[in-house]
């Protein structure tokens, strides 16, 4: 009785993300090819982009919302500077993102640019709420293009040599336990 509710356990839920969480947080494959593209934090492997990039994006929202109640702002340093740090995601096109550390701050700048600019879009756009909302989710997709079509490129660059390119279900990077 005691032995099938320890194995019941461990077919649970959080089981199941333990066994997993590599893929649930890190998602790239487990190659060392991809060892640039994810971190590690004790045990566990986290993927730059999602977990620098993203998280900076929901705080430049907040600042590029925000930073209009700041009387002495001026707007356009604030649009400067949101430019340029999205312009760092030309950095993928040269070695240098190479580097681990230059790829985590080139996420961070990219991640903090475009939530300003979502944020102030959101803040100066003209019109009700809704159209607000519209205006914001189309400046998501547009912001999100770039990153998705620099994805595939890598993704295309780095298995392209790969033994197991044409035949991806035997890769062991990307082999699953289920």
């Amino acid at each position: 009785m005691n032995l099938s509710i320890k194995n019941e356990k461990k077919t649970g839920f959080l089981h199941k993300i333990k066994k997993y969480k590599y893929y649930i947080f890190a998602h790239h494959p487990k190659c060392e090819n991809f060892n640039n593209d994810t971190f590690r934090i004790r045990s566990t492997e986290f993927c730059i982009g999602c977990f620098i990039g993203y998280p900076s994006a929901l705080i430049g929202i907040f600042i590029g919302y925000y930073a209009f109640f700041l009387p002495k702002l001026n707007p356009y340093i604030l649009i400067a500077a949101q430019f340029l740090m999205i312009s760092t995601i030309f950095l993928s096109f040269t070695s240098l993102t190479e580097k681990k550390v230059v790829k985590i701050f080139q996420k961070l700048f990219v991640g903090l640019g475009s939530g300003i600019f979502i944020g102030t879009t959101y803040f100066l756009f003209p019109g009700g709420q809704t159209t607000k909302i519209i205006v914001t989710v189309f400046i998501i997709l547009f912001l999100n293009a770039p990153i998705q079509v620099l994805h595939y490129r890598n993704m295309n660059k780095i298995c392209d040599g790969c033994e197991y390119q044409p035949i991806w279900n035997q890769c062991p990077g990307l082999e699953l336990d289920l």
